[in-house]
This record gives C-alpha cells, sequence and structure tokens, in this order.
C-alpha cells in the first residue's frame, strides 16, 4: 500500500522489490508470486547460478550446511512450506551410537529444559576435537524439585567439568534457584527477528549438525541410542502451521506440533536445538577446533 499510492500525476512509476523467501508462504507469496494473470506484474526467479561472479567453490561453501529444503530457498528463491517431520535428516544408523566412555580430551556441556506439570529435561553432550556433537546422556522428568534436578543431574555427569550449561529464557525463577543450589546455567538468547519463525531457527540448526555433509557423508551430531525418549520425539516432531498477524497482515507461520500428535512437549528436543544454538556463542568456552 504505502508503495502504490505513491504515483505522481502524470508520472509513470515501478515499483521494484527483490527478496529471498526465507519465511515460507507469506503475503508475497499470496498477493504476489501467484498473480500470474495481472498485466501490471513482472516476476524473475534467479539463482545463485545467475550470478557470474560467484565461484563453484564459494557455492558448495554456502551450501554446505543447508538443508535440502534450505537449499531450495536460498539457493533457487523458491517458496518451500515447512511440512512433515522437523528432523526428516534423522537416520538411526548414522546418528545413534552407544557410548561406553566418555574421553577426557572432549567438552562438556548441559542443557535444560524446566518444567514442573510438563518434565524438565536436562542433557549432558559432549563435543569432540573435530566439532561434532554428542548427546551423552539425560533425563525426561515430570514433577522434580529443584533439588532433585540437581541430584540426577549430578549421578549422571560424574566428575565431568561442565565448561557451559543453557536453561529454557522462559524459566527465570528455575535458572535463578538452581544457580543457588551449584548449578549455574545461562538463559538461551533468541536472535532479533527470530520471534515469529524461532521454530524455523531451532529446526535449521538441527538440521545443520544432524544431517549427512556432502563431503563426508557423515552428519555432526549423535545420540546415545539409549535415550529412548530423545529419539522417539526426533522421529516424531512434525510442523504445524499456525495463522499469525504481523503488523496487520496474516501470515501462515510454521511451528512445532508440541503435543497433538505426539501427547506431550518436546522437551529434550527443544533442549537440544537450545544448546546447538547458543553454544558457540559463549565467549569463555574452550572448544576443540
Amino acid at each position: 500500500e504505502e508503495c502504490t499510492v505513491r504515483a505522481e500525476a502524470g508520472v509513470d512509476l515501478d515499483i521494484i522489490m527483490s527478496m529471498t523467501p526465507i519465511k515460507g508462504m507469506t503475503w508475497v507469496y499470496d498477493d504476489l508470486f501467484t498473480k500470474t494473470g495481472r498485466e501490471d506484474l513482472f516476476i524473475s526467479l534467479a539463482s545463485w547460478d545467475d550470478n557470474p561472479y560467484l565461484s563453484e567453490k564459494q557455492k558448495l561453501q554456502m551450501g554446505a550446511n543447508l538443508s535440502d529444503e534450505a537449499i531450495q530457498v536460498r539457493r533457487f528463491g523458491k517458496f518451500v512450506q515447512r511440512v512433515g517431520l522437523v528432523c526428516s535428516w534423522w537416520d538411526r544408523e548414522k546418528n545413534e551410537m552407544i557410548y561406553t566412555d566418555t574421553p577426557h580430551d572432549w567438552s562438556y556441556y548441559e542443557v535444560l529444559d524446566g518444567g514442573f506439570s510438563d518434565p524438565a529435561a536436562w542433557l549432558f553432550v559432549g563435543v569432540d576435537k573435530d566439532d561434532n556433537i554428542h548427546v551423552i546422556d539425560g533425563f525426561r522428568e515430570k514433577a522434580l524439585s529443584d533439588a532433585e534436578i540437581i541430584s540426577r543431574r549430578n549421578a549422571k555427569k560424574g566428575n565431568h567439568r561442565i565448561i557451559s550449561g543453557w536453561i529454557d529464557y522462559n524459566d527465570t525463577r528455575l535458572g535463578e534457584n538452581l544457580s543457588k543450589l551449584g548449578m549455574n546455567l545461562t538463559q538461551v538468547e533468541k536472535k532479533a527477528g527470530d520471534s515469529t519463525h524461532w521454530d524455523e531457527t531451532l529446526a535449521e540448526k538441527l538440521a545443520e549438525y544432524g544431517k549427512m555433509e556432502r563431503g563426508t557423508g557423515k552428519p555432526r551430531l549423535f545420540i546415545n541410542k539409549n535415550l529412548d525418549w530423545l529419539i522417539q520425539e526426533i522421529e516424531n516432531l512434525t510442523w504445524l502451521e499456525i495463522r499469525h498477524s504481523v503488523g496487520g497482515e496474516t501470515q501462515i507461520v510454521p511451528k512445532w506440533d508440541d503435543h497433538r500428535r505426539f501427547g506431550h512437549h518436546f522437551d529434550g528436543i527443544r533442549a537440544l536445538a537450545y544448546l546447538l544454538v547458543m553454544y558457540k556463542k559463549d565467549d569463555s568456552s574452550n572448544l576443540p577446533r
């Protein structure tokens, strides 16, 4: 509206817009992209291949950590609807491991998605020298007191020194109480602009580590085969479309289906995604490179 009402009398006006559809099927798709019958509207699709200054090496680097959906959006400029499984990359044969020991030269982290009526989910994670993420142990349980969370956490982490830990961004009270008991956790930070598309941000980070890399054919995320509850969450989490109002415009926003299909919230996979988003932001971390 702001553009189209600015035509001066007697002066032809061309409105030019360029965009990459990273937010899915927004008003641009409904009001512009699908209106192929309008004579006053011209739409041109462009991809990385249309940029004569990008080398093949650069294209490979740009796409190395992108999911297949993200490639369609970012390389080819296609509108992609989030449907089906969130973790469609998951492969039991490639992403599951059995841990008989925990090497001393790894770096160790923890993350907690708090809850009481809903389960509290805690994960103990190791990062090896090649920057691979290993979910070694954890628990998911309802109605735990703060002291019980500490007790279960201490029993599972053993003598390993935890470099950093994080807690759900909504749980200020729990974080403060646990800190008084000696479990210091930093609240997860949302990136600017992620409030509406936070689940997509988390899904892309999971895919970045979980999918098979094109060069090696291996993932960078591994989960203890004995963590049945976490694996069930990964294999059952699906996309759900929610109508969301932004600036007076109604958009269809993809969200994680937290309980309709699976029966409860996906606390463990959220905790894992929080860790993947946060652990390299900690300047005090002595991460292996």
